[in-house]
């Protein structure tokens, strides 16, 4: 709630620095790991040895609350199967500056209750809250956390998805970008290349 308050005021700030991907994922992995196999669940990390093994440029503090709420709410509406965060470090062009920096991309995907369709086009609001199927697990909340992990993922350059079927699972998927960081000109050559080459076989 302070969050939301100093983000409507205009005095939310980012404290942004370098950080290990891989940090972040055994700090993940250590504080739901337990919670996941107490309740029969599979948690794993889905993300390649070169995904892990890079720093990245940003508040880790945010994107470690952004993930918290997104698993947490995952382990609270899945009785059974499994919950996999996906991690992976992507180049992304940048329209403004005409060329290449880098996003750090994550999904959680459960094997929950799902979420209906109208349920999912409020779910980003204030308040927002998923009634169906949910009730009968007698897990409800504030509506605040998705609402909050948006402006977060916004304010770091980045969007927040939902994908999902009720009965069959949600993903929520979400990236951030690094500010003032661009790759340099034989990445950047590299990185074009391969976009041209997708787009003669696609």
């Amino acid at each position: 709630i302070l969050d939301l308050a100093k983000m409507q005021a205009g005095t939310f700030a980012l404290n942004e620095a370098d950080f290990a991907v891989r940090t972040l994922v055994e700090e993940l992995e250590y504080m739901f790991g337990f919670q996941c196999a107490k309740k029969g669940l599979v948690f794993r990390v889905a993300a390649s040895e070169a995904d892990l093994a890079a720093t990245f440029h940003s508040d880790v503090g945010r994107v470690r609350q952004v993930l918290m709420n997104l698993i947490s709410n995952a382990l609270k509406f899945t009785q059974r199967g499994s919950v996999i965060v996906g991690v992976a470090v992507r180049r992304k062009f940048e329209p403004e500056s005409f060329s290449f920096g880098r996003a750090l991309e994550f999904s959680v995907r459960d094997t929950g209750v799902g979420i209906s369709a109208e349920d999912a086009k409020d779910l980003f609001k204030l308040f927002g809250t998923v009634k169906k199927h949910r009730d009968g697990l007698n897990q409800r909340g504030t509506g605040l956390g998705l609402s909050i992990s948006k402006m977060l993922t916004q304010s770091m350059g980045g969007e927040i998805t939902v994908q999902s079927q009720e009965g069959f699972g949600t993903t929520f998927m979400f990236y951030i970008k690094e500010k003032n960081r661009y790759l340099d000109k034989d990445e950047e050559n590299k990185e074009q290349s391969r976009i041209n080459r997708d787009f003669e076989f696609s």
